[in-house]
């Protein structure tokens, strides 16, 4: 931090310090040589600790232009119950009292976008911390990140931002196939000044270049800025960590489908719409935190703000397709992992290929060391797809008598996901997977 561009800066705000010599609050005028770290810093009326920016001040600075706040009488920040450890956290490092309400539901809440129905806090800080943190460079009127800052801020700056209310994450789970993207949209306010906005246009350009430096592809957007793709998104995961409810659920979900590819197959085969994925994401989330086999249901209570119902409704539907297990014991509510999509993702299967053996299809396996032939649905029920003779692993071919259809193509896909899945589990490095005959 340049010490003379920050007595500048409090010098400006009419800012004192404690002199510990004399035992009392001096003002802080330009012609002041130098202030030592840690010093007691007075502005209007409100005290701080003068410190370096670090990671925790770049990060809440990212939460706090990211998010509501009032220029009035008081700082006014918007959060989820998720980030309330951070906020408390710090805040008792800064030395400033905070205080902390739960938002009141809302009737007309549920009539909103679906990344409108997270339990949100409200915290409040004293409007002079606003003007501290523009006095050590961190501007929240008009963002923008300054050159004296380390990396370590800087990269806290972009956590905050992706943390913040203005970061919406999205599921788009259609008829094309599951595409996650975020929006960070900082321009979508219509009270914003033309001076405003070519601040955050230059403030999204910045942002711009270090996510190019880590390697992650962002584009711009008429709300702000967007990040799609499996491949950037994990990778923004990777060098920023969640803690939204919906960050979280989609970097559970991307996990799991990247150790587990048949999951994605999974996920566009069965009716899973954006709550779904998120409530099914955020409990595996809770699961491997917790470092448990199940979770209360009540942890699900405390982060949505949605009707009870909702929630359930949605578990039941999970709990149906073997997704997730959903349980009572007694009055309590309890939710688990379980793998029972994938047998009764193979039954379903089954039934259907039993459906194209009726319609005429051919199914072949075939041994591609003794070439021999066998009947391939004998093998599905056994759930093995070794030769008999040679215990080699067999090709499968699908003949039809007509173009295979995108369903067919898309069981074939989950097919062959699955059993390259065990063949690297028992070892098997030439596998061949399942072709469809023209």
């Amino acid at each position: 931090m340049n010490n003379r561009l920050l007595i500048n800066r409090l010098s400006k705000e009419k800012a004192k310090y404690y002199d510990i010599n004399n035992d009392k609050w001096v003002r802080i005028t330009p012609f002041l040589k130098n202030l030592t770290d840690n010093c007691d810093i007075l502005i209007n009326n409100q005290k701080f600790k003068l410190q370096n920016p670090d990671y925790d001040y770049g990060y809440f600075y990212g939460i706090a232009v990211g998010s509501s706040y009032s220029s009035n009488k008081q700082f006014i920040l918007v959060i989820e119950p998720t980030q309330i450890p951070f906020i408390k956290k710090f805040s008792e490092k800064i030395g400033v009292k905070i205080e902390l309400k739960k938002q009141e539901k809302k009737r007309k809440t549920y009539r909103k976008k679906f990344y409108k129905y997270y339990q949100k806090f409200i915290v409040k800080f004293p409007n002079s911390f606003k003007k501290y943190l523009k006095c050590i460079g961190l501007n929240i009127q008009s963002p923008q990140i300054l050159q004296g800052l380390s990396n370590e801020v800087k990269m806290g700056i972009l956590s905050g931002l992706f943390s913040s209310k203005k970061a919406h994450y999205v599921f788009n789970n259609r008829q094309g196939g599951i595409r996650e993207f975020l929006i960070l949209r900082l321009l979508n306010s219509k009270i914003h000044s033309n001076i405003k906005k070519k601040f955050l246009k230059s403030f999204l350009n910045q942002i711009k270049d270090i996510l190019f430096q880590l390697g992650i592809k962002s584009s711009d957007h008429h709300e702000g800025l967007l990040i799609c793709g499996k491949s950037n998104l994990t990778l923004l995961f990777k060098h920023f960590k969640p803690d939204k409810v919906k960050s979280l659920a989609m970097a559970t979900i991307l996990e799991l489908r990247s150790i587990e590819k048949y999951y994605t197959t999974i996920i566009n085969l069965y009716p899973l719409e954006e709550f779904d994925l998120t409530i099914w994401g955020y409990s595996l989330h809770c699961i491997y935190h917790n470092n448990n086999d199940k979770i209360p249901y009540t942890l699900l209570e405390q982060v949505f703000k949605v009707g009870s119902n909702e929630i359930r409704r949605t578990l039941y539907k999970l709990s149906e397709l073997g997704i997730l297990e959903y349980f009572a014991r007694g009055r309590k509510e309890f939710i688990s992992n379980s793998m029972r999509v994938i047998n009764l993702t193979k039954k379903s299967l089954e039934s259907k290929y039993n459906k194209l053996k009726n319609n005429g299809d051919s199914i072949i396996l075939e041994c591609p060391n003794c070439l021999k032939t066998f009947n391939y649905l004998l093998y599905f029920e056994n759930d093995d797809f070794k030769c008999p003779e040679c215990n080699t692993l067999m090709n499968m071919t699908i003949i039809p008598e007509t173009r295979p259809s995108q369903e067919l193509r898309i069981l074939t896909k989950f097919i062959n996901s699955v059993l390259k899945s065990n063949a690297k589990l028992i070892g098997y490095e030439n596998f061949n997977t399942i072709k469809i005959a023209y």
